[in-house]
């Protein structure tokens, strides 16, 4: 019997570095990331009235969920509302339209450049100038249990009150545009 421990001690150790691991790889795919200056000028971003934009990403669990809670959810008063998508999915792209909201396709890096974006999904309200004036999560928690809080941002920023800026949890942006083709996934 006591051979048998320094074993079992051996796997438990091994279980749990493996364990350990692999929630460390979990987490590390929807960490809150932040966003940073976007290269754009106001004018590109300009239209004259706020706008509340929707960065939301293809491949990304926590986009699909904002996505459903977006296309579920009663319009923002008083505002332009776009939906930025990078990637392809025709199911979610489908639903966005059919909730009255103007989709806008964009690479991850185009998407960086207009609005600081790095993550996805990432709430951002313009002003009509052109200027940021929110960028960051839709809710404090990672897991939404504490609510979308896109409408409480926008009553903020109405009436001139500073507003709390929420961590951004969910995927990283593509660093380059998809390939486009069989040409390009060729290089020629």
């Amino acid at each position: 019997m006591q051979n048998g421990k320094p074993l079992f001690a051996a796997i438990s150790v091994g279980t749990t570095a493996g364990a350990v691991i692999l929630l460390g790889l979990l987490m590390a795919a929807h960490m809150p990331y932040g966003s940073e200056l976007a290269a754009a000028s106001l004018t590109q971003r300009s239209t004259g009235r706020w706008r509340a934009v929707y960065i939301l990403g293809a491949e990304c669990p926590c986009s699909r969920r904002v996505a459903r809670h977006l296309a579920e959810s009663p319009r923002l008063h008083d505002i332009e509302e776009l939906v930025v998508f990078v990637g392809q999915d025709s199911a979610i792209e489908s639903s966005l339209e059919h909730a009255n909201l103007k989709l806008d396709r964009k690479s991850g890096p185009e998407a960086r450049e207009l609005y600081g974006a790095r993550s996805a999904p990432l709430l951002v309200f313009v002003d009509p100038s052109g200027a940021i004036r929110y960028s960051g999560g839709f809710a404090r928690r990672n897991d939404f249990r504490d609510g979308f809080q896109e409408t409480r941002v926008w009553a903020a920023l109405r009436e001139a009150r500073a507003v709390e800026t929420l961590p951004a949890f969910g995927c990283a942006l593509p660093e380059k545009p998809a390939a486009r083709g069989v040409r390009a996934v060729l290089g020629l």
